[in-house]
């Protein structure tokens, strides 16, 4: 799916979704655990679209840089287990074993935020358009939408898609959840191995504390650089 297509949609927060759609299990399928080409370089957390979003996940999870992406408006983050990303088992596993995507884009100017767009969201996904912008072969028969809800100043989507793309060893259904920080839409996402499988519960539980990670290590940022530029414009 292109930028384009994306750009015709009502609301940023949905082209948001349809890009994430696209691009999270996109090229890098290629090698590696789930089907992703791994490297040994394996931060914890990772400063994105120009530092105004700091992507960090659970503990345990660490970040692909191999298949990252990032740019001034938009960037997209692989995050895994620690020890597969780095194949040093004695490094720290987390207690759920599944891959985590982030991407990020710029939000519209006049656009109303993610918390205030729930029926929008809704009404699209439910859709046959939606579905198509979710599936990764574009086709709405390969997505079906087990629920969708808001809770927390994001909106959350469990859907699963049965087209090729995602690798041999992922599960089709994964949940998405979608929320605004530092003027940057975000839509963070979990997939399960099928040779790991979690409940609905602890996918959900994963993608909650991702989000929540995102969030506060990205206010953590914020209030140090503003503490830094408070300090040098008072000569302290």
């Amino acid at each position: 799916m292109s930028i384009w297509t994306c750009k015709k949609t009502a609301a940023l927060g949905l082209c948001l979704a349809l890009l994430s759609g696209c691009d999270a299990l996109g090229p890098e399928a290629a090698a590696g655990a789930g089907g992703f080409a791994f490297t040994r370089r394996a931060p914890e957390r990772l400063a994105v679209s120009g530092d105004a979003v700091i992507v960090a996940g659970p503990a345990g999870y660490c970040i692909d840089k191999g298949a990252t992406r990032d740019g001034a408006e938009t960037a997209f983050v692989l995050l895994a287990s620690c020890a597969a990303i780095t194949r040093n088992q004695s490094v720290p596993r987390p207690p759920v074993q599944a891959l985590l995507t982030a991407f990020v884009t710029g939000r519209d100017g006049g656009g109303d935020q993610v918390q205030d767009q729930a029926r929008a969201f809704e009404a699209f996904f439910g859709s046959e358009a939606g579905r198509a912008a979710l599936a990764r072969n574009g086709q709405a028969d390969s997505v079906r939408i087990i629920q969708m809800f808001q809770r927390d100043g994001a909106f959350f989507v469990h859907a699963s898609d049965s087209s090729d793309g995602a690798g041999s060893r992922l599960k089709q259904d994964y949940w998405r959840a979608i929320f605004d920080v530092n003027g940057r839409t975000v839509s963070a996402s979990v997939v399960a191995f099928k040779d790991h499988p979690i409940s609905d519960d602890a996918s959900l539980a994963t993608l909650q504390e991702f989000s929540g990670t995102i969030r506060q290590e990205t206010r953590k940022a914020v209030a140090a650089t503003q503490r830094k530029n408070s300090e040098t414009a008072t000569g302290g």
